[in-house]
């Protein structure tokens, strides 16, 4: 598969890790002139991910912070007829995406334009101040794929000449540990309850160890997790120390049929 490894479990589930891509999923046989595998992707559940937290140090503003994406067709607002592009139409906008605002309306507005049906969707702030949101563009949607059983292993109806060549899957060591734990980490980046953040604008995402809030405790003044062992660490990426926890928040119920698009830009 040019560099990329498939892997078949009795769970039902399936990994497939390429080129710095992670997919996971469940997968089906059918008997059609032949054995064929149906490979069915776990996608996100929306293609905005919305997370908050109360931040005192704002006080009367609301602050969004946009994770880094394709963000060229996705608009915001505090109302669905006044909605703006987040980025810059003529000029890039380099990351961070990040913006404080006057807090106006506890209700605000993301459309995905383009995508099937012009995505709309409704977010209650309710008492959270700190807004992260992960937008997940087309691309990271994978389609349902179909294999072909051959005697050395799979081949696409496509293309019948390119084996998948079987191997055994390892049952100890760190390869098998890394394929068990690969829902965790899809789940995390994908569908996670909650975000964590070890600055105002970098996501924790270090999947060579899990982090285990029972190694913190909760700064009550500030509404953060300090380590109770705190360590001196030249990374600030890997810096955890201090972790400012986001939590999942959901969209409205109420579908938004119309909105109105207007000129500018939020950043």
């Amino acid at each position: 598969m040019g560099g990329s490894t498939l892997a078949i479990l009795e769970n039902q589930q399936f990994v497939q890790i390429a080129f710095a891509t992670l997919v996971v999923g469940k997968w089906e046989m059918e008997q059609t002139n032949g054995y064929k595998l149906i490979l069915k992707p776990m996608n996100p559940t929306s293609r905005f991910q919305v997370y908050a937290r109360k931040n005192p140090d704002i006080v009367h503003d609301v602050r969004f912070l946009f994770s880094s994406g394709p963000y060229d067709e996705v608009y915001f607002g505090f109302q669905a007829d006044k909605l703006q592009r987040v980025v810059k139409e003529t000029e890039e906008t380099p990351p961070p995406y990040k913006f404080q605002h006057a807090l106006t309306s506890k209700e605000f507005f993301l459309l995905a334009k383009g995508e099937p049906n012009d995505e709309i969707v409704a977010f209650n702030l309710g008492l959270y101040n700190d807004i992260y949101i992960d937008y997940v563009g087309s691309s990271q949607f994978v389609p349902t794929t179909e294999y072909l059983l051959v005697q050395n292993g799979l081949s696409s109806p496509e293309n019948p000449q390119q084996i998948i060549y079987k191997e055994a899957l390892p049952q100890e060591g760190e390869d098998a540990e890394f394929l068990k734990e690969a829902e965790m980490y899809y789940q995390q980046a994908f569908n996670a309850d909650y975000k964590l953040l070890n600055t105002d604008d970098m996501e924790v995402e270090d999947i060579q160890r899990r982090i285990d809030l029972g190694d913190y405790h909760i700064n009550q003044r500030n509404n953060h997790y300090e380590a109770n062992n705190k360590t001196d660490e030249p990374n600030a990426y890997l810096k955890i120390d201090v972790l400012k926890k986001y939590d999942k928040l959901p969209p409205e119920k109420s579908l938004i049929k119309t909105y109105r698009v207007e000129k500018g830009s939020v950043l």
